[in-house]
């Protein structure tokens, strides 16, 4: 499960990064993962980026991708 979560973290960082973000990689991550996975995510995130997940994708996101 650790690697996996690791894993979800990178997709999403690489995701969020550059000039074009992709939203259906972050959707799916985001949208198919159990709350306490997206708990272990958010905090691997924070640990390996040092940011929030939260607010990198609501920094990146807009429209319907936002709400």
């Amino acid at each position: 499960m650790p690697e996996a979560v690791e894993r979800d973290a990178s997709i999403l960082k690489q995701a969020l990064r550059g000039a074009v973000t992709d939203h259906k990689a972050v959707a799916e991550i985001i949208c198919t993962r159990s709350g306490s996975q997206l708990r272990q995510i958010k905090q691997v995130y924070l640990n390996t980026f040092g940011a929030r997940l939260e607010q990198d994708v609501e920094s990146e996101a807009s429209g319907n991708h936002k709400r």
